[in-house]
């Protein structure tokens, strides 16, 4: 247990770290980071399904607390600042954490790190699409659907996370491999 926690805490620490440091800011908002959630996927791969989402649920408070991204105004109402709350924070980042279940129903075959990776940041994409037309969609602009507002707006900072995700994934795939094959 010492092991578990002592890895999922320094997984935790390089997370936040990679979170600070991001690409210039996107035109509408949010932000590309250099594979921040990787660490936690990684924690994810390593041990159950449990204990990944209660580390990704870790991270989706960092996230909000230390790292200043509490959702801030304009919400319309408290409701509102909830599924802000939910939806683009515990949620969004809480489905890293199922990494390791995609993984392992995968055969947890090397090929599947990457895919599992991938997988879990649509995920999360999906979430941020989701709260972007039901919390944020008021602010589309005039004649434009929430729907392709929100696909925009989070599809301009979620795909380049993806890809550089994904692609780090890929490039440390057997290190990766290494690592869950000594540990399971």
């Amino acid at each position: 247990m010492t092991k578990k926690i002592t890895t999922s805490a320094c997984m935790l620490a390089l997370a936040v770290i990679l979170s600070v440091f991001t690409l210039p800011p996107q035109a509408f908002g949010g932000s590309v980071t250099v594979a921040s959630a990787l660490p936690v996927a990684v924690c994810a791969l390593l041990y159950p399904t449990s204990w990944g989402l209660l580390v990704s649920l870790v991270f989706s408070l960092l996230q909000m607390f230390i790292l200043s991204r509490v959702p801030a105004p304009p919400v319309q109402n408290l409701l509102s600042y909830a599924g802000v709350v939910l939806l683009d924070y515990i949620i969004a980042f809480g489905v890293i954490g199922l990494a390791g279940f995609f993984h392992r129903r995968m055969g947890g075959k090397i090929w599947a790190i990457p895919v599992s990776v991938a997988a879990v940041i649509t995920l999360r994409f999906f979430c941020h699409f989701i709260s972007g037309i039901v919390i944020w969609g008021v602010y589309a602009p005039e004649g434009q659907s929430a729907a392709v507002y929100s696909l925009i707006y989070n599809g301009a900072y979620m795909l380049p996370e993806l890809v550089i995700t994904t692609a780090a994934a890929a490039i440390m795939t057997k290190f990766i491999h290494n690592i869950v094959k000594k540990s399971g």
